[in-house]
């Protein structure tokens, strides 16, 4: 953040245009691989701490998308989404897992296993990206 306040250089580090994916959960094969990386920055967390210090670095910026496996979290999700809530800028949030848990506060929520087509069409959606059609 420094070096773009100040209009210095960004190389690689630079990532207009690219929305940062934080993914929470204990098996990366549920997400991995469903974003195009000319779009998408994807991380992935383990602990909701983390994920937390990762949002907290990027606040301000509106091109954040949290994935939650509410299957790995168990009952700290709803604490997890609500503390994300809490942010300036609120990151968009997206749950997935068995529909019965406590998911309030997501901005949308699919039962898993799921489609990585879907999801990846659920974030597009949620953060506007626009996908090149599929023919």
């Amino acid at each position: 953040r420094f070096l773009k306040e100040h209009g210095m250089p960004l190389g690689e580090l630079e990532t207009d245009g690219i929305v940062e994916v934080l993914c929470i959960t204990g098996d990366h094969s549920k997400v991995q691989g469903i974003f195009p990386t000319e779009k998408f920055a994807v991380s992935f967390f383990t602990q909701s701490f983390d994920l937390g210090i990762r949002v907290g670095a990027l606040a301000g910026s509106s091109d954040i998308c949290v994935i939650i496996d509410f299957d790995h979290l168990g009952e700290t999700g709803a604490t997890c989404v609500a503390s994300l809530k809490e942010f300036g800028t609120p990151p968009v949030i997206i749950g997935f897992g068995d529909p019965a848990t406590n998911h309030d506060g997501c901005n949308a929520f699919m039962r898993f296993p799921f489609e990585g087509p879907l999801l990846l069409a659920q974030v597009a959606r949620l953060m506007d990206v626009e996908l090149p059609s599929v023919n």
